[in-house]
């Protein structure tokens, strides 16, 4: 049996970079919609490490974006994303990279990840994970996150997939036959 719209929740998290390197994610940015594409959450993270690296060329992401009065507290930030994901079925595409970054365990049988689905994969005859852009333009014929990864637009476009496939997906799901790969096992930590 399928969860009921209001049970579902899509998420999408941009990170920037921290350390000498910038090889290090830092949560900047972090969309949540709901099952009709309807904004719950859209912010700014005040940064708590110094950023060395913006990846501006890939998210769009400016200092003036970080280091303003409307960028949240990490704190404020985790408590209402807790609190929405509370009980909720959470879309999203690499789920396990948002819920490591945002520092939250969730359910595993609560998560629909579009980079895991399996059927995903068999349509477009790979083995590996696809990307979400690959996805949405193979399988909806659509584009996005042009010119920029807009998590908004991804946390819609992870539902899109979702919701064009879900009466497959939950099938599956319902009939104990858990339809998507696992996650990175050093991700274990982040699904409960």
């Amino acid at each position: 049996m399928a969860p009921a719209a209001e049970r579902i929740v899509a998420i999408s998290c941009i990170s920037v970079g921290i350390g000498p390197r910038g090889d290090t994610d830092m949560l900047a940015r972090v969309a949540i919609v709901d099952f009709a594409g309807n904004t719950l959450l859209d912010v700014y993270v005040a940064p708590t490490h110094t950023v060395t690296d913006f990846r501006e060329a890939k998210t769009g992401i400016k200092s003036a974006n970080l280091y303003s009065s409307r960028a949240q507290n990490i704190r404020v930030v985790y408590q209402t994303v807790c609190s929405i994901l509370r009980n909720k079925v959470v879309v999203g595409h690499c789920l396990w990279q948002d819920f490591n970054v945002l520092g939250v365990a969730h359910p595993a049988k609560d998560t629909r990840d579009t980079a895991l689905y399996l059927p995903f994969r068999t349509t477009l005859r790979t083995q590996q994970q696809v990307g979400l852009q690959t996805l949405n333009y193979r399988l909806l014929g659509l584009r996005c996150s042009e010119p920029y990864v807009d998590p908004l637009e991804n946390a819609r476009v992870a539902l899109n997939l979702y919701r064009s496939y879900a009466a497959n997906w939950e099938a599956a799901v319902s009939s104990r036959n858990w339809p998507c790969d696992l996650p990175p096992g050093r991700y274990s930590t982040n699904y409960n």
